[in-house]
């Protein structure tokens, strides 16, 4: 059973599945921020500050999301499902938590309706491709 909250922070392990489910979480999550970037004409790496400020509120929810559903419990890996679904979660909860952020006037950009909507549904594709792939190799 996946737990959730402080329960799944309890279960949390940090063997090898789980970490390599959590880097592999956090790069796509970059990288479709990164391709984000690139396709408004802005290199990440020209501008390393503006990318952190771009992709870091997104981190962020990251930070806070996968825990609360607990995207690296133990019952996470008793399934490719609860793998998927535990990781679409947390991005749900990350891109309400980034777009959030990008909303105030402490981070560039802004938000706008279209904004939220791709960044949500090119997060779930990346997160959630990274997951099923993740899923099939790691789950018990």
């Amino acid at each position: 059973m996946v737990r959730m909250g402080i329960a799944a922070l309890r279960e949390t392990e940090p063997t090898r599945p789980t970490v390599l489910l959590g880097v592999g979480d956090v790069l796509a999550v970059v990288l479709v921020l990164a391709a984000g970037m690139l396709r408004h004409n802005v290199d990440p790496l020209q501008s390393p500050d503006h990318a952190t400020m771009v992709i870091g509120p997104f981190l962020l929810g990251w930070i806070v999301g996968a825990p609360l559903v607990g995207a690296y419990s133990g019952g996470t890996l008793t399934s490719p499902r609860a793998v998927l679904a535990t990781g679409t979660n947390a991005w749900f909860i990350a891109a309400l938590v980034g777009l959030v952020l990008r909303a105030t006037a402490w981070f560039p950009g802004g938000v706008t309706g279209l904004f939220g909507v791709v960044v949500t549904g090119f997060g779930l594709l990346a997160v959630g491709g990274w997951r099923i792939l993740s899923g099939i190799l790691f789950a018990r």
